[in-house]
């Protein structure tokens, strides 16, 4: 592994600080005991836009998610981690309680409110809910049509 890579806007940014990025996305998406096929694509796809190979990956895949937690130094920065990290927290479509702890934890070591984090969670739950609504309703619109025929 390099240490400087460029990253797809062109700025150089060092390697090591991407993949410890990466090891906050993979321990939170450890953080419940399990890891989804959602989760996994997901960190995979971030590690190949900053530039990581595929053996760089497997190397990823085979360090230790107990270690010291990644904190990036500018607050631009610290709000991008933990947008990344509530994207990975919610997206196999559940947020659990090991993950949103984990979240909020890194939150407030990046000096960010936690409450952003149960914000998100809360407007994840509201759109989640919502979403099974209209589900139902549509099966309920096209079960209706069927009795119909």
């Amino acid at each position: 592994m390099t240490d400087k890579n460029p990253t797809p806007n062109g700025n150089k940014e060092d390697k090591r600080e991407q993949l410890k990025r990466l090891q906050n996305l993979l321990a939170l998406a450890f953080a419940d005991g399990k890891v989804t096929n959602e989760e996994i694509q997901y960190i995979i796809n971030k590690a190949r836009k900053a530039g990581f190979s595929d053996q760089d990956l497997q190397i990823l895949t085979n360090l230790p998610t107990k270690m010291q937690p990644y904190i990036p130094e500018s607050q631009e920065e610290k709000e991008e981690h933990i947008k990344e990290l509530m994207v990975i927290m919610a997206v196999d479509g559940t947020i659990s309680s090991e993950e949103m702890g984990l979240c909020k934890f890194l939150a407030m070591k990046m000096g960010i409110n936690p409450d952003v984090v149960e914000r998100f969670a809360k407007q994840f739950s509201i759109l989640k809910e919502q979403e099974e609504e209209r589900r139902r309703i549509g099966f309920k619109i096209k079960g209706n049509q069927n009795d119909n025929k």
